[in-house]
């Protein structure tokens, strides 16, 4: 089974993480079941409850992992801190808003396998 890492760079998005997290493991439980899911959430030193939420998710889901940056380096440094700690045959970056939907995926991952 081939992995995808989702890599989520997050700053005051406490709203947003349980969202994003419940998008993610709806579609990879259904239509993309056929993949192993891996999230790597980074947290550019928040100052909102968005560690403490990814805390929580990474507890009950050991596919989850959370990044807490020492203090806000920039979103570009937030993004590869997560893409470093990718270990899928794909990974995938995606904002925690949900911006980007997650349904998406599906057509990306599509494309993916077909080169």
């Amino acid at each position: 089974m081939k992995r995808v890492s989702i890599a989520i760079p997050a700053y005051n998005e406490g709203a947003n993480i349980d969202r994003i997290d419940t998008w993610l493991n709806d579609l990879f439980s259904g239509r993309l079941a056929h993949y192993e899911l891996e999230i790597i959430f980074s947290d550019n030193s928040s100052t909102d409850d968005t560690f403490a939420r990814i805390e929580q998710i990474s507890r009950r889901d050991s596919r989850v992992r959370g990044i807490s940056l020492s203090r806000n380096f920039g979103f570009q440094i937030n993004v590869l801190s997560a893409l470093r700690q990718a270990s899928g045959d794909c990974v995938i970056q995606l904002d925690a808003d949900g911006e980007d939907p997650p349904e998406q995926l599906a057509e990306f991952l599509a494309r993916w396998e077909e080169g």
